[in-house]
């Protein structure tokens, strides 16, 4: 018997097979609250599918925070602001395995801390001239080398005279007054932390709230003017340039 076998041909053939890049992902808390003066520690677990070198990038990263990455799978980050860094903040985070990455926001409340303050010692001259608490100048005061000044609040003008002690003791006088003011209140300024020409305070007055802020001296600003009237020097005894920006100045006349 003879017995015969077709014999054929056949060919396995693989398609590639495509991979997607999975972005690498970080877990953790991502609100903190940290006290000025003091150390605060956040720890992050970060992961990669394809176990790729990961790099960590904040935008906008302030000078009192800093991270390090150990082990390629976990994220220390190191929060050690002062008192003039005391704000809320929200930072941009991203988490990146060099080809895709992950965004992430990171909530920090920067809160003050009484176990640090100190006394702070200060001049008449360095305290003279104008220290207010924001860009806008919604609380400033001003201090003039003749014992007297301005407190400015609320978009009003409240004429002062101050005395430097241990603290600033401020008697307030009437609002538009400028010759045999009453005393309207009484404030104590105490300085609990200062940072060149800034300082940070606690305000107390008699008949208000006690508030705690950081106050900046502002800088004297040359300006011009086109339109202006001229007064009589007998018509006045001082006049003082007490706060001014690009359009405006408020001008103390007494």
């Amino acid at each position: 018997m003879l017995s015969a076998c077709g014999g054929g041909s056949s060919s396995e053939s693989t398609e590639p097979v495509s991979t997607s890049n999975v972005a690498p992902t970080m877990s953790g808390i991502f609100t903190a609250d940290a006290k000025a003066m003091q150390k605060t520690i956040a720890v992050f677990d970060i992961s990669d599918v394809e176990n790729d070198t990961l790099s960590l990038s904040i935008l906008e990263q302030p000078e009192w925070l800093n991270f390090e990455l150990s082990n390629n799978n976990q994220v220390t980050i190191t929060i050690k602001p002062d008192f003039f860094d005391i704000d809320n903040y929200e930072l941009a985070l991203t988490l990146s395995d060099g080809e895709a990455s992950t965004q992430y926001k990171l909530i920090i409340d920067v809160i003050d801390n009484p176990t640090q303050w100190q006394h702070v010692e200060i001049t008449e001259q360095e305290l003279a001239g104008t220290w207010s608490n924001n860009e806008d100048g919604a609380l400033a005061l001003t201090f003039f080398n003749n014992a007297q000044g301005v407190y400015l609040v609320d978009n009003k003008l409240v004429p002062l005279n101050w005395e430097l002690d241990d603290t600033i003791m401020i008697d307030l006088r009437e609002p538009g007054c400028s010759y045999n003011c009453g005393i309207n209140d009484l404030m104590e300024i105490s300085l609990l932390a200062r940072d060149g020409n800034k300082i940070r305070v606690e305000i107390d007055i008699e008949d208000g709230v006690r508030q705690y802020v950081n106050l900046t001296k502002e800088q004297l600003i040359p300006f011009t003017h086109e339109n202006f009237i001229t007064l009589p020097q007998t018509t006045y005894n001082r006049l003082c340039v007490v706060k001014n920006n690009e359009k405006f100045a408020n001008i103390h006349v007494t």
